[in-house]
Order: C-alpha cells, then sequence, then structure tokens
C-alpha cells in the first residue's frame, strides 16, 4: 500500500508530547500550590517567584511551533511499494556533484524527545579524522555528535542524536534493548554501550540493532540540513547510501534512508532523470524527485511524453496497483505497453502544462527539523495532473489482463519461459519480439526450409535442437515434440509422424516430414475413409519396401490417387500426402518394416495379403502395375506367388494381361480354357484407389490397421523376463483393469523391449499399440502429458512414476 503522508508525523509527535510531559506536569503541581500561600512573607514571595518563573518556562515552550512543512504540492515521502508493504524497493541515485547549488534551505527546529540533561559542554561534530575515547571506548572515524547540550537549547532540549560522555554505560550490551525512536539520552545503559561498541565497530554488522543505525542516521541528516555542511555532503550521502545498501532488511530504514538521498541530491542540484523501469519495484515506488523535475521538464517545453514517460508517471499513481502478471512478467508488460502505446499515440502523449510548480520539503527522520529543499529552477507538478489518466489506466488494464494465461503458466511452470509453450500465450504483437523469443527462429528456418517447395524433410532430433527444446533423457520424446506442436500449428505447419492424427512415434533420429498447411479443415484421423485410405498408403510402402524403397514415380502416384479419394477433406488429403511421403523417405523405418514384416504368423500375413488384394481389385480387374504391387506384396510377406494367382482367380477376378506363373502339367481328361482376350491396359501407371474399392474392403481394414500399426514401429532383443505382476482391478481411475495391469508392469521395470511389451499386451487381449495410445490418452488426462514412448524399446516417463505408485497405494 502506499504510504499515507500523515503517518510520517507520528514520530515526530510522540517525541513533541515526551519531550512536554515533565514541563507541564511542573507546571500543574506548581499552580495547585498558589491558593495555600497568604501574606507576604519572604518565603512566601519566593515560592511564588519560583512558579512565576516555572510558568514562565512552560508557556514558552507551549507557544514553540511545530513545523508544518508544505505538502501540498511535492511529498517527499518514503518509498514503498503499494503491493507490499513490508518489503523494500532498490533506488537509482544521480552522481554527486563536486559543485555544490546554492544552499537556499529553510529549517524549523522542534523540541526534541530527549531528557533532562546536566551537561552544559556544547554538542559538535566529530569529523571522520577524529578519534574519541567516551567509557573506555575509542572510536575512530566520527561522523556523529558528541556533547550535552547544542546551542540554543536548554537541559530539557537534548537531542536524540547527541552522544553525550557523562552519561552511565554499563559493562556489558548483553540484553540490550532499544524502543523505535531512540534517544542516547533516555536508552538504558546497556543499550548505550552497544551503541558505543557499534560506532567503535566498522558500523557494517547487517545484524546490529537497527536502533543504533536509527540513532548514527540522526546525527548524519542534522548535519546535513541544519548545518548544512556543504563540503562535507558527498561523504554524508555516501554514507547513507551504504548503510541503506547495508540494511535492507529494514523497511523502514529504507524508506528515510531514500528521502534523505533524494533531497541531499536536490540540494547539490540534481540533474533531472529519464525513469528507470529496471526493476518492477521501483517502477511501483513513488515518483523520485529527479523524474518528477524530468516530467516537470517535458510539460514546461510542452514535449509529449514517450510510451515510458507516461508508464512511469501512471504507475507512480497512488491509486494505481501492482498485479501478479505485472510483477511476474514485467519485461513483457513493458514491451507490450510499448507496442501498443506507439499504436495509440504514435507521436506521443501530449499533457497540459499546470500551473502548480513542483516543491521538496524535508521531514526529519528524528523528528526534530523539516526542511524546504529549492529546486534548481521552476519545474511544473505533474502529479497535480489527473484527467490524462484515464486512457493510460485503460490501456494499462488491456496489458495486463492479456498476459494474464502467459502469467498463470510461468507460475505452474516457471521453465516454460521463453519456450514455444508459453510464448504462444502472449499477445501476438510480441510473440517474436519478446527476448530469446524461439519463434523468431522458428520462422526463419521454415521460410529457408520451404523456400523451393511445400514439404521438406528433416530428422526430429535436427528439428528439437533448431527448435531450442531441452534435451531431457527423463522425458519421452511424445512429451518434448508436446512442446512444439503448438508452434508448428500457430505458424499453419504439420508434420508427420504425428500422434495426435494416429500417427506412431519415432525415435530421436528418425525421419520427420514438416509440410505446409495450406487447408484449414479438421483432420479427423477417427473417421473410416482415413483410417482406410491411411491403411493402403502403408501397405503400398510396404509392397515397395519389397522391392528396395519407394521411387519418386511411385510416390507421386500414390499422392495422385489420395487426391483422388471420396469422403477426405482437402486438410485429411494433405496430411496423407505427407504420411505418405514419410514413409517414402525412411529408409531405415522400411529396413525395419521388412524384418518385423516376416515375424507375423501365417494367419496375420493372410489378413494383410487379403486386405490388399480386396483394395486393388474390388473394381473387378487388376492392370499389370497392380498385378506388380501385389507380388512385391507377396514377396514382402515371404508368401508363395502361386498363392496370389490362385486367390486372384478364387475372386472371378479378370486379369489385364497374361501373367507368366510357373509351367504345371495338365491333367488328363480336360480341355485347356481359351486364352482370355486382351484387356486394354489403363493409361495410369499408379496405383488406383476408390470409393468402391473402400466400401468393399472397410470391414478388413480395421483389422489389417492395427496389423501394421504394429508392423510401423521398431523392436530391439528382449531383456530378461520379469516376474508377471498381477493386478485384480484397475488401480488407477478412469484406466480399466486390463491397461492398468500394463502400467503396473512399468512401475517394476522403468523400460521394455517392443517384443516382451506385445506379448504382455497379447497376453491381457490388447492390441499393442492400440494399448498405447489408451494409456497415454487417459495419462493426458490425468497428468496432461503422456506415460509411455518409445519404438524398439517402450519406456514411461520417470518422473510420472512416483505419482503412480501413490495412486496404487490409495487404490
Amino acid at each position: 500500500m502506499r504510504t499515507n503522508p500523515n503517518s510520517l508525523q507520528q514520530p515526530s509527535t510522540c517525541r513533541a508530547a515526551r519531550a512536554c510531559q515533565a514541563p507541564i506536569s511542573s507546571a500543574k503541581v506548581a499552580v495547585g500550590r498558589q491558593g495555600k500561600f497568604r501574606g507576604s512573607s519572604p518565603m512566601e514571595w519566593l515560592v511564588l517567584i519560583v512558579i512565576g518563573f516555572v510558568i514562565y518556562r512552560v508557556t514558552r515552550k507551549k507557544k514553540k511551533p511545530e513545523p508544518k512543512p508544505d505538502f501540498a504540492n511535492f511529498k517527499l515521502e518514503p518509498v514503498t511499494r503499494r503491493n507490499d508493504p513490508t518489503s523494500s524497493s532498490p533506488a537509482r541515485h544521480a552522481t554527486d556533484s563536486d559543485t555544490l547549488a546554492r544552499w537556499g534551505v529553510t529549517v524549523s527546529l522542534s523540541t526534541s524527545s530527549g531528557s533532562r540533561s546536566n551537561n552544559k559542554d556544547p554538542g559538535r561534530w566529530l569529523p571522520p579524522s577524529e578519534s574519541i575515547t567516551i567509557k573506555g571506548i575509542t572510536i575512530k572515524g566520527g561522523l556523529f555528535y558528541v556533547g550535552g547540550l547544542f546551542p540554543g537549547q536548554s537541559h530539557y532540549d537534548v537531542d536524540n542524536c547527541l552522544v553525550d560522555p557523562t552519561l552511565t554505560v554499563a559493562k556489558t550490551a548483553v540484553g540490550a534493548q532499544m524502543n523505535y525512536w531512540p534517544s542516547y539520552s533516555t536508552i538504558g545503559a546497556t543499550a548505550r554501550r552497544g551503541y558505543l561498541e557499534w560506532l567503535a565497530s566498522d558500523r557494517s554488522d547487517p545484524n546490529a540493532d537497527i536502533g543504533y543505525v536509527f540513532l548514527y542516521f540522526y546525527g548524519i541528516e542534522r548535519r546535513m540540513f541544519v548545518d548544512k555542511a556543504i563540503a562535507e555532503a558527498p561523504t554524508l550521502i555516501a554514507e547513507v547510501r551504504r548503510l541503506k545498501a547495508l540494511r535492507t532488511d529494514n523497511n523502514s530504514f529504507q524508506r528515510y534512508a531514500e528521502a534523505f538521498l533524494q533531497s541531499a541530491q536536490a540540494l547539490m542540484g540534481v540533474t533531472p532523470t529519464e525513469p528507470d523501469l529496471t526493476d518492477v519495484d521501483a517502477a511501483m515506488s513513488d515518483l523520485k524527485l529527479p523524474v518528477l523535475m524530468y516530467l516537470g521538464r517535458k510539460l514546461a517545453q510542452q514535449e509529449p511524453l514517450n510510451a515510458f514517460d507516461s508508464l512511469a508517471w501512471l504507475l507512480g499513481a497512488p491509486d494505481v496497483y501492482s498485479k501478479t502478471a505485472l510483477t511476474r512478467c514485467w519485461d513483457e508488460f513493458k514491451l507490450l505497453w510499448a507496442v501498443r502505446f506507439a499504436a495509440k499515440y504514435p507521436k506521443g502523449r501530449k499533457v497540459s502544462t499546470p500551473k502548480t510548480l513542483l516543491k521538496a520539503h524535508y521531514r526529519a527522520c528524528s523528528g526534530n527539523f523539516g526542511a524546504d529543499i529549492p529546486l534548481a529552477g521552476d519545474f511544473p507538478d505533474i502529479t497535480a495532473v489527473s484527467a490524462p489518466m484515464k486512457p493510460l489506466r485503460e490501456l494499462y488494464n488491456r496489458c495486463i489482463d492479456d498476459l494474464e494465461a502467459y502469467s498463470r503458466l510461468l507460475g505452474r511452470k516457471p521453465q516454460t519461459r521463453g519456450k514455444p509453450e508459453s510464448i504462444l500465450l502472449l499477445p501476438k504483437e510480441i510473440q517474436h519480439s519478446v527476448a530469446n523469443s524461439p519463434l523468431k527462429a522458428i520462422s526463419e528456418y521454415l521460410t529457408t526450409a520451404f523456400s523451393g517447395d511445400d514439404t521438406f524433410v528433416t530428422s526430429a532430433e535436427k528439428m528439437l535442437e533448431t527448435f531450442s527444446v531441452e534435451q531431457d533423457e527423463k522425458k519421452t520424446l511424445a512429451a518434448q515434440m508436446a512442446q512444439i506442436a503448438p508452434a508448428f500449428d500457430a505458424m499453419n505447419v504439420g508434420f508427420e509422424p504425428d500422434k495426435r492424427y494416429g500417427s506412431s512415434s519415432f525415435p530421436k533420429d528418425g525421419t520427420v516430414v514438416l509440410f505446409r498447411r495450406t487447408e484449414q479443415q479438421e483432420v479427423n484421423p477417427e473417421k473410416p475413409e482415413y483410417q482406410i485410405a491411411k491403411t493402403l498408403i502403408e501397405v503400398t510402402s510396404l509392397a515397395a519396401a519389397a522391392d528396395g524403397g519407394v521411387n519418386p514415380a511411385e510416390l507421386a502416384a500414390v499422392k495422385a490417387d489420395i487426391q483422388a479419394l471420396n469422403g477426405l477433406n482437402p486438410a485429411e488429403k494433405q496430411r496423407l500426402a505427407a504420411y505418405a511421403k514419410l514413409l517414402a523417405e525412411d529408409a531405415p523405418r522400411q529396413q525395419g518394416v521388412m524384418s518385423r514384416l516376416a515375424k507375423l504368423s501365417s494367419a496375420e500375413k493372410a489378413r494383410v495379403a487379403s486386405s490388399a488384394i480386396a483394395s486393388v481389385l474390388a473394381d473387378g480387374h487388376a492392370d499389370p502395375a497392380e498385378m506388380k504391387f501385389l507380388e512385391k506384396l507377396y514377396k514382402a510377406l515371404g508368401m508363395p506367388a502361386d498363392e496370389l494367382y490362385s486367390a486372384v482367380h478364387r475372386g472371378a477376378i479378370v486379369i489385364d494381361e497374361p501373367v507368366t506363373v510357373v509351367a504345371e502339367e495338365a491333367p488328363r481328361g480336360r480341355a485347356i480354357p481359351k486364352k482370355p482376350a486382351p484387356a486394354a491396359i489403363p493409361a495410369s501407371s499408379g496405383i488406383k484407389i476408390d470409393m468402391a474399392r473402400l466400401e468393399r474392403i472397410k470391414s478388413e481394414t480395421s483389422a489389417v490397421s492395427n496389423l501394421l500399426a504394429d508392423i510401423f514401429v521398431e523392436e530391439t532383443p528382449a531383456p530378461a523376463a520379469t516376474a508377471p505382476i498381477v493386478v485384480e482391478a484397475s488401480a488407477f481411475e478412469g484406466l480399466d483393469a486390463a491397461h492398468a495391469r500394463l502400467v503396473v508392469l512399468f512401475l517394476a521395470q522403468p523400460e521394455y523391449d517392443r517384443g516382451a511389451f506385445e506379448e504382455e499386451a497379447r497376453g491381457l487381449q490388447l492390441m499393442p499399440d492400440g494399448a498405447v495410445e489408451t494409456i497415454n490418452e487417459w495419462a493426458f488426462d490425468t497428468f496432461d502429458e503422456p506415460l509411455l514412448d518409445g519404438e524398439d524399446t517402450i519406456v514411461v516417463a520417470e518422473h510420472l512414476v512416483a505419482k503412480l505408485k501413490e495412486m496404487e497405494v490409495r487404490a
């Protein structure tokens, strides 16, 4: 909260009350006795004279006016944060000038809070070069007052900063205590011992009683503003700066020290200074005098305020408060403010010049004096202007509101600062310009990559490195890819394989196809037409891999066939074409596919072959290219070619061209059939796919898709098998018992090779890849990230294991 100016009067009032308490009491007693004296004896006259003298003294003290500083136009208040009254704000100081301005300081002295002093020695200032011994304690370095009274003060006017060598000092400072407004004449003997020992030290103990620092500070401020020690000003300012830096633990001292520095620098001819918005705490403090002078000079010269002038003025207003988004996202806020301010006020913000002039007044921390501080010139007081604040407040609130989502993410995940995940939550005006934004590098990288085509091929590892994704072995690749997926979406770039659209994951050294998303329709990977088309692409890749890989002509034919499909929107066709390119470009994946294809059971191979034949021959005939495709597929499956031709003939399919097979002897008693009439060869050499075929093979495609999902992953030799873990019911809410058993496996063993995992999954009557997908969908709902990942080896996200075990125990 902002400091109440009236609250600063309390120390002075309390001290004045304490100072006047004893004299007032004496006066009352004396007046009460007057009625008892009759006659005119010498003793009675003597008593009356004493009473009159006492009344005169009391009346004289009561007439002494308290200083009434002028706070109408400028309030030189202690610096405080409005949102946290217990904290302090670092200050920025002007450089001390060797040439001091004229010292036209008007000082108002008030009654001190000290007790009666019997020491008549005049108080004097000890310079740094002088040492003194008090009660056996030798003090070097000076910078404090010593004596009984200051000139013009009575025995009841002892200044609280004055060190009286005649007062009692304890032998030890153990147990010393001081009140909030200490005075050397009233603190206890042990406290005096502690203070003198502190003065004799280097005065740098950060844990020393703060009362010692205040007593010391009282003398410095008196020397600066009452004695007007011009030559010593740099030394005094430097000492207060040192103390301020030393005692950051005490906010009260921070405020008084800052007020001293501002006033002292004003006396030295401080130069008007632009606002320093480096630190949010300092920015949220009251406006410093040099900044007020700077803004006043701009108003006097009728110069418009720029973005940061206006921001400093706004944040210095007493009714503008800090918010979490401001303190947490200070740099981002300043950037957003500057962009939007420039858009609203391209020539700056004009503010009418007020007639009220800036004034400065110093109110002593000791409560013993106040000082009007002269300024080097007339400066309009910007705090007297309020009307232009309204549009600035509105702009401030909009900026804060638009940073809330970003701020909340940083609150939950501070490590995401500077990552695409958080940058994308920033307003678009600053996404590319915020410090260390990866989006600029991503945009430049993609512009270069897409210069010649709408697609390009890279590796997952290279992509993660380029996009500044931290390589974390404890995190699954899917989790790391999830960090940059939103960035791609925001820039209308897609990639394959993308698990969000049904593709299998990939190793870090695997291939990634990036493509520019020119179509914006929604992609639905669950729709039958999409799954069927994807299955046919995978079957085509299998067949091509049997012949050494997919050549450009074959890939072009597949893409052409994808475009001819019905039931798919342009965005779905574009993603399928990228998937086809992925399968064509990833040679290691093709080799792995072929090796795993050979491991399928006879029944599973037959299902793949049957689906392929049904899709290729759904129109009732087969052209040479289609028969070549089927021959490659049968070769990849390790199935005899004659089984292919038998299957073709069983389906009463017309082959467009004679197919040479192994000659066999015709059984006797049967006529050799006539050679069928030749059929025209279609012009296209690609693989023909149409919806008529798709309708025929829908029922088989789902099963074959599951087989292909298992084929298009990697595997490594299995480690030694572990003892099976039995789970009677699901320990994880939202996950059925069968899938829960798979999760429990990973609690005992953090990784499984593909073969062992598939065996466990099939033992639970689950399709392996389908099980991984189900578990990860549950994990996304539960933990906001996938649980399992990997190709050759299925691994669990290690940082989630502890949470899983807790869930298991609770169940």
